[in-house]
């Protein structure tokens, strides 16, 4: 992981806010999220199985309906890697395999990754 990459995700962390309305205004028309915290992104290992811990992972949540969440993975590189989108796919279904273990009914919470390539 390069200094760059480290940097991006100390900002991303520090202004939330104002990263998230930077993103969404590249939408058209922008989804109707908010910002409301950044998830601990400790995963519960697979039997066996390495430790495995998510980059950036938001959590956002609908104005018109506060109750509903959407989980947001951010990944930020400065340098094009070969395999990225079959390792942000992984975190992806290992993000929704987590939060859908979860007490209660099962529902399997919307989700989606953001990839910042911080191209100078």
């Amino acid at each position: 992981m390069g200094m760059f990459d480290q940097t991006a995700r100390e900002a991303c962390k520090l202004d939330a806010v104002p990263f998230f309305d930077w993103l969404w205004r590249r939408f058209d028309p922008p989804p109707l999220l908010e910002f409301e915290r950044w998830d601990d992104t400790r995963r519960r290992p697979q039997p066996g199985g390495p430790d495995r811990t998510d980059d950036l992972v938001a959590v956002l949540r609908r104005p018109d309906a506060p109750e509903q969440r959407t989980w947001m993975i951010v990944e930020a590189e400065t340098e094009p890697e070969r395999f990225i989108f079959h390792r942000l796919g992984m975190y992806g279904v290992l993000l929704s395999v987590a939060l859908s273990q979860a007490p209660g009914p099962v529902v399997v919470p919307p989700g989606g990754t953001v990839r910042l390539h911080l191209s100078g």
